[in-house]
């Protein structure tokens, strides 16, 4: 299995992605989680794999961030069960804390590493990363470009 950890680790260090607000923070790794739990099958090792990446964020919150992942995991998982329409508004939430354009699309970028992470991209993926790019209001130009990355970087 593919699973893109220095990738991570490299986005996690950048100086960018360390200005980013508590809230964004949580934001982005509600998104990472919405993108593991989007194929049906969440598996502990591609958790414990963003949890050592997301441990170079700047955490500003209580606890630390591989903490808020194994808690999203549970809070996400019981709120799309019990709702059809809560990922797209989950979703529209998280685009709205993510406010910068920018944030948004190397959340996107990651999301997308994440889904080819088991080199098959699954129906409901497919569905969970048009909503990112629909709610994230991805321009075409920046998400070929991002495809395009993605190819390179992945056998996808």
């Amino acid at each position: 299995m593919f699973f893109p950890h220095k990738l991570f680790t490299s986005l996690f260090n950048l100086e960018s992605m360390r200005t980013l607000e508590q809230e964004q923070n949580e934001a982005f790794l509600d998104v990472l989680v919405l993108a593991l739990l989007a194929d049906g099958q969440t598996h502990d090792a591609e958790l414990e794999e963003l949890g050592k990446a997301a441990g170079r964020l700047k955490w500003k919150g209580t606890g630390s961030a591989k903490a808020y992942l194994e808690s999203a995991r549970y809070r996400l998982e019981k709120l799309i069960a019990s709702e059809p329409d809560a990922m797209r508004a989950t979703i529209k939430e998280l685009a709205g804390t993510l406010r910068q354009a920018w944030v948004r699309e190397e959340a996107y970028f990651v999301a997308a590493l994440v889904t080819a992470s088991d080199e098959e991209l699954v129906e409901n993926e497919r569905l969970f990363l048009e909503c990112l790019v629909t709610e994230f209001e991805i321009e075409p130009k920046e998400l070929e470009r991002m495809t395009q990355k993605l190819i390179r970087d992945t056998s996808i």
